[in-house]
């Protein structure tokens, strides 16, 4: 039978197994109320606890907490092992005005700036989700910048360098975005002692375009977060549900999607330009002319488009021609 509220002191309180927000309650005895059934009324029962739940270590289990770093891209360079001195990036977000730059003409393919984390992890991390981040990326010309980002477990030591993944990118528009990248890692763990090294690689374009990567201010505050589950101490809570009230819509733009030889993307997002929140979200098949639905006009018109195409990999752009309840319509098609 399913116990379905908790009565303390004469008042019901909702309960809901295995979520545990951190707050304490000290109770002597627990009313259990069961559900009604065909033969009458709800039945109660009530049962003495012989547990204080406000000290959480008398409770079995624990809760897993999600601990993530920031490593910021910076400016100064560190001895990190093997590799000789090299920039990092490190847990305090930048705070100058004006961004340090790395550039490269892509006349060949070519690495653009790499970054080492630092200070060396000081355990064994796992990690539990995707590695994620946010660059500052400016192109001269958009149609033949093909970028690739990179991420390793790089052994100070040895020098060794263990792949997590990458994130291969190509820009929809010239001039400077952001770009927001996710690289799901293997299950092994990265060692205590090892860091993590950021790569930024550039793939030969024809003409070669210029690209630059701004990093080091707090206003291009390039960056990459990594996560990993970490044991708690365990605890009980009283989850009380939300009053949802209806937002007012203001002035919305209709957004067409032209998939053209994509293999479909999944998925098309449309985010806020200064800071990346998500407008809009659809999927669109192949070869299609498919609305996506609406995103809030953004006051001077300007939004950033992002797809993840089956044939051509992750393409963005940024474009102002939103306007209220208007209609745009992007091509977003794959050679």
């Amino acid at each position: 039978m399913l116990w379905q509220l908790i009565k303390r002191d004469g008042k019901q309180f909702p309960w809901i197994a295995g979520v545990t927000l951190g707050l304490s309650l000290a109770v002597s005895t627990m009313t259990l109320i069961a559900p009604a059934t065909s033969a009458g009324s709800p039945v109660a029962k009530t049962v003495p606890l012989n547990i204080s739940l406000a000290r959480p270590q008398s409770l079995v289990g624990a809760a897993a907490i999600r601990d993530c770093d920031d490593y910021y891209f910076r400016g100064d360079s560190v001895n990190v092992g093997s590799d000789g001195l090299q920039p990092v990036a490190h847990g305090t977000a930048p705070i100058a005005d004006t961004a340090k730059v790395a550039s490269a003409t892509l006349n060949s393919n070519t690495e653009i700036a790499r970054f080492y984390s630092n200070p060396p992890l000081t355990d064994t991390w796992q990690l539990s989700e995707d590695i994620t981040g946010v660059i500052w990326i400016s192109t001269s010309r958009s149609t033949t910048t093909t970028l690739n980002i990179q991420m390793f477990d790089y052994n100070p030591v040895s020098g060794a360098k263990v792949s997590l993944g990458d994130f291969p990118l190509t820009l929809l528009s010239a001039g400077e975005t952001s770009v927001e990248f996710n690289i799901t890692p293997p299950a092994t763990p990265v060692a205590a002692g090892h860091r993590l090294l950021f790569v930024l690689q550039g793939i030969k374009g024809s003409p070669p375009p210029k690209v630059d990567l701004s990093y080091d201010s707090r206003t291009r505050a390039s960056r990459f977060t990594i996560c990993r589950l970490i044991q708690g101490e365990p605890s009980i809570s009283i989850v009380y549900l939300p009053v949802i009230l209806a937002r007012k819509v203001g002035p919305q733009t209709t957004l067409k999607v032209d998939s053209v030889n994509t293999g479909g993307i999944n998925p098309v997002r449309i985010l806020n330009p200064s800071t990346n929140q998500e407008l809009l979200r659809c999927t669109v098949g192949n070869n299609v002319l498919q609305a996506c639905g609406s995103f809030p006009t953004p006051a001077n018109g300007t939004y950033k488009i992002t797809a993840s195409t089956k044939n051509c990999g992750f393409l963005q752009g940024t474009f102002s021609d939103a306007t209220p309840g208007g209609i745009v319509t992007r091509v977003i098609y794959c050679n």
